[in-house]
């Protein structure tokens, strides 16, 4: 579940530069074709950028962004070592202009230390994602005292706002459990306010926004206000899987599973529809569909999915993660058999 926290966090992350990038088109454009899962064409955009100009410290940024976001998406490390050269080379190119350039506009400071303070970010999560907490959270503090620093010098960089909220929020609500952190504060009502605030100030970073608050909002409990946000974010990218695991995933917390499972049968026809999809999350949404068949007492749909999950496995690696899931499976289409002989 942390990790799925985490990969929500970068995602957010990855949308807060929108608000800087008037006049940029091929930032947007990696933006939507990384929300959207195609990775190579992403690559191959800003590869083509880093080209133009190797000095150009959000081209280094987008990079690590994109490596990032792929890496996650195919749960590897693959490319971390690109991904870390990206993430050092961004950091470096903002401190030189920062050391080099007395006198620059507030509006432009603001700027350099917001990308200064993404980066920290994504350094922070991949630390996380991969069992380095001190490193996380040593680079999360880096993250966030770099964006408050950028709304001090310009309080309408609301992508700042935004960060910060999810930082708040997620940061009491998760790691108050790791037990040798020090007191945590319970920030979560104030991070939900300053995510809000992004929402109703910025049009660039709004739906990602939306989508970090539809997962907070149902760790928070408000699972009708998270699912109000989850339609607005599938109807502006409805061809995105991040937006339609988190659709899928408000109405299955609501417990609303005739709705759940038109969500999760229409992500599961996405994933199919991706050429270079994750088998992983193929097994992982037929799960899901088999829990709510289960719930719904339909259980020749439920040991329907469970042999789709099986068969599925069979043609994949066995991590850990895949191991875990044909263990649960095979108890659910034994409690389905069972079920049915009984009726």
């Amino acid at each position: 579940m942390l990790k799925n926290r985490f990969l929500l966090f970068i995602l957010i992350l990855y949308s807060l530069t929108n608000i800087l990038m008037a006049g940029n088109d091929w930032i947007k454009t990696t933006v939507d074709l990384t929300i959207n899962t195609d990775f190579d064409s992403a690559l191959h955009l800003v590869n083509n950028h880093i080209e133009k100009d190797r000095n150009d410290y959000r081209a280094y940024f987008y990079l690590a962004a994109t490596l990032n976001s792929k890496m996650t998406h195919f749960e590897n490390q693959d490319e971390f070592d690109q991904f870390d050269m990206a993430i050092d080379k961004t950091i470096q190119l903002v401190e030189e202009q920062l050391e080099n350039n007395a006198g620059l506009p507030d509006s432009i400071y603001a700027q350099l230390l917001f990308y200064k303070g993404s980066a920290h970010g994504y350094r922070a999560y991949y630390q996380g994602a991969t069992g380095n907490w001190i490193g996380a959270i040593s680079n999360g503090i880096k993250s966030v005292g770099d964006l408050k620093e950028s709304l001090e010098r310009d309080s309408t960089v609301y992508g700042a706002y935004l960060g910060i909220g999810v930082y708040k929020y997620w940061r009491y609500s998760r790691l108050k459990f790791i037990s040798w952190l020090p007191f945590v504060p319970d920030d979560r009502d104030e991070g939900i306010k300053m995510i809000t605030m992004a929402i109703s100030h910025d049009s660039l970073s709004r739906y990602m926004a939306m989508h970090q608050l539809v997962y907070i909002l149902l760790d928070y409990g408000q699972t009708e206000r998270a699912i109000y946000y989850a339609e607005k974010i599938v109807e502006k990218y409805p061809q995105s899987q991040f937006m339609w695991w988190a659709k899928a995933h408000a109405y299955f917390k609501h417990k609303d599973y005739y709705k759940a499972t038109s969500a999760y049968l229409d992500l599961h026809r996405l994933i199919e529809a991706d050429e270079q999809g994750n088998l992983v999350h193929l097994l992982k949404c037929n799960l899901k569909l088999a829990l709510i068949y289960r719930e719904l007492k339909e259980f020749p749909n439920c040991k329907d999915r469970c042999q789709e999950i099986l068969r599925i496995s069979a043609t994949t690696v066995l991590t850990d993660n895949v191991k875990d899931i044909v263990s649960q499976t095979r108890e659910i289409i034994e409690e389905c058999q069972s079920q049915m002989i009984e009726q």
